[in-house]
């Protein structure tokens, strides 16, 4: 221990004295006091030195680890990927389908993605956005959505041609009653799904009120209610509200169920300006594929 600072002590000036020569040269001061001071700092580190270390242990003798767990299950990707949940991933980036597809900005392959993502989903909204589409700048969207929206189209003509055959050589009133059913719901499709334009639209409602009203003439018609019903929206596709409301409530006569026109009868109502029927009809329990349109989400959430 003597000999540790003895050798410090003997460093320490050698050290000292140098350093003050070198600062002299810079510094206008007196070599002695940079010695002295100099001197006096690297005596003073070992002392420095002890104070730290008793600051330091307490403080590190209370701190407390993290817990580890050693006892770990490792995770199966594969297993997990085979489970009934569902899992959630992003198809088309950021925004809406809508937004993607209809930005004249995109790059045409995330259109044709958005349009094809769209075909899956069949629903009136979809096929009009696709027909929007067909006077896009980019070719490959246009004739794309093209080839989607006359497929379909010609599902539904292939269909209704192969009726139209069967009823020229039927004889039996029954059968021909069973085609003029098929043949009226059909050409509702292209109504309904937004096949076809909307100047388009009273001449295929005449075909559909046509074979309605024929399938309703025959004694052995089945299912009247759901052509008074398809009558009835017909109508109502014509602002005829008064014709419209009538057969929904002859519809429910013959059985059915007042729930699924729910929003038809609100609409009526409410282009009546009978609020308090509205009130009466939006409190009416709906079915769950029309619950949406008759309930709002908050309403739902507040009951719930």
């Amino acid at each position: 221990m003597f000999m540790y600072i003895i050798m410090h002590i003997v460093i320490s000036v050698i050290i000292a004295l140098i350093a003050a020569l070198l600062i002299t040269k810079r510094v206008q001061e007196s070599t002695l006091s940079i010695f002295v001071s100099l001197l006096a700092f690297n005596l003073m580190l070992p002392f420095i030195a002890y104070i730290v270390t008793l600051l330091l242990a307490p403080v590190i003798s209370f701190v407390k680890n993290k817990t580890y767990i050693h006892d770990v299950q490792t995770f199966n990707k594969e297993e997990f990927l085979k489970s009934p949940y569902p899992q959630v991933e992003r198809l088309f980036g950021e925004g809406a389908v809508v937004s993607l597809v209809t930005d004249k900005d995109n790059h045409s392959s995330n259109k044709m993605r958005g349009v094809a993502f769209m075909a899956q989903n069949p629903t009136k909204e979809n096929n009009k956005l696709i027909r929007g589409l067909l006077s896009d700048q980019d070719n490959e969207v246009r004739l794309y959505s093209f080839s989607l929206l006359n497929s379909k189209e010609e599902e539904l003509n292939k269909r209704i041609s192969q009726l139209l055959s069967d009823y020229e050589k039927c004889t039996q009133e029954s059968q021909k009653s069973i085609i003029d059913t098929k043949l009226a719901f059909l050409y509702w499709q292209f109504i309904y799904s937004g096949l076809i334009e909307v100047e388009n639209e009273y001449l295929m409602i005449e075909k559909v009120q046509h074979h309605v009203n024929k399938a309703l003439q025959s004694k052995d018609v089945k299912e009247r209610e759901l052509l008074l019903s398809l009558l009835a929206k017909t109508h109502f596709k014509k602002h005829e509200y008064k014709k419209s409301s009538a057969l929904f409530y002859e519809a429910v006569q013959e059985g059915l169920k007042k729930n699924t026109i729910l929003p038809y009868l609100a609409e009526i109502a409410f282009i009546g300006r009978d609020f308090e029927e509205v009130k009466a009809l939006m409190q009416e329990p709906a079915p769950e594929e029309n619950l949406f349109l008759t309930n709002p989400l908050y309403v739902q959430w507040r009951k719930s």
